[in-house]
């Protein structure tokens, strides 16, 4: 639209364009809650707070300025009354619960969850590189939540060494669907070549257009660690669509929490992780207590959009037992007991006149 300027007496388009948007995610510093300044804080109680309940919140509103070696010199006497205080007002956000977890790896809670929305999209690469830096004591349950993905996306996941439990959700229409056969294959082929992916127990594959199972499970048998695989089925899986080296796990009770509706991802992830360590013929939960320990866990969702359709409907499968079998050891040649050389038979001896000769 054109504008007249009568000071001037120019006429003119004005045109404006978007806000410009820093290119720094901030998704690890969001967080629910809304931590308070101390300089504008005002008490509605008579009389004034204590020392105490003041420094609490000068270090609370900069504690993104802290550094590892800072929060230990405070001891966990004094670090946890900040960590509470984070998580009772929903201000803990990822980068400082990984400060926290960086100085105080076994004070903080064993279980802890983010999540991540985000609508714009572009910022899986920055959370799969920011998972790929946690700590090794650590365990990640990862829940990608994509309209689509590519196979750059896929491969990126194998820098998450901790990566034990993975649940991909892709598109939410046959026109978006975009998890194939042939990604499956092109990215079990870089897990078998780097050997990545050994935390990795659990996986669960949810695409809006069915997978065939049996291909599926042959391009994903390179995980070495995996033991427990869900893939999108709205039907009963049969024994043909197993192939080989996997079977059907028939112990569904365990698995029920991941269709129930009213139970949080973060916690049936949990759940799936430890039905991975019970064999399919066995059908009670206690039998986790004796191939899984204590274990430390961070649960990680990260989703686009709304919620697909269909994501309850999966058939699991879990990797046969193979039987162990004696390795065969080569003969180790063992010298003369005398320390002296080999002796050579009567019978192989050949005169040195001949041997020239039939060069002759």
């Amino acid at each position: 639209m054109e504008s007249f300027d009568p000071s001037s007496g120019l006429v003119f388009r004005e045109s404006t364009t978007a806000s410009v948007r820093s290119m720094i995610p901030t998704w690890m510093d969001n967080c629910r809650g809304r931590r308070v300044d101390p300089s504008k804080y005002r008490r509605s109680a008579r009389g004034c707070d204590t020392l105490q309940e003041m420094a609490l919140r000068a270090c609370v509103w900069n504690i993104e300025n802290m550094d590892v070696e800072a929060v230990q010199w405070l001891g966990w006497s004094y670090a946890s009354r900040l960590y509470d205080h984070l998580k009772y007002n929903d201000t803990l956000s990822f980068r400082t619960w990984s400060l926290f977890q960086k100085a105080f790896p076994e004070d903080i809670d064993r279980h802890s969850r983010f999540r991540v929305q985000d609508n714009s999209g572009g910022l899986l690469p920055s959370v799969v590189d920011r998972l790929a830096k946690l700590d090794a004591r650590t365990l990640t349950f990862l829940c990608i939540r994509v309209s689509d993905i590519t196979i750059d996306q896929l491969v990126a996941l194998n820098k998450i060494e901790t990566l034990a439990v993975l649940t991909l959700e892709v598109g939410r229409s046959r026109q978006n669907a975009s998890l194939s056969l042939q990604m499956m294959r092109d990215w079990g082929r870089s897990v078998g070549e780097s050997g990545a992916m050994k935390s990795l127990r659990v996986l669960v594959i949810n695409n809006y257009i069915r997978l065939p199972k049996r291909p599926v499970l042959e391009f994903i048998s390179s995980f070495s660690g995996l033991e427990l695989v869900g893939i999108h089925s709205p039907q009963l899986p049969e024994p043909a669509e197993c192939g080989e080296g996997w079977e059907i796990h028939s112990a569904s009770a365990l698995l029920s929490e991941w269709s129930s509706s009213g139970l949080r991802r973060n916690t049936a992830v949990q759940q799936l992780y430890e039905a991975s360590f019970v064999s399919s013929s066995e059908t009670s939960r206690d039998a986790t207590t004796s191939g899984c320990k204590i274990y430390r866990s961070l649960s990680f969702q990260y989703a686009q959009g709304s919620k697909n359709s269909r994501d309850d409907d999966v058939a699991w499968f879990v990797r046969k037992q193979q039987a162990e079998r004696p390795n065969k050891r080569a003969r180790e040649y063992k010298p003369p007991p005398d320390g002296g050389k080999r002796r050579v038979r009567n019978d192989k001896k050949v005169d040195m006149g001949s041997l020239l000769g039939s060069f002759g």
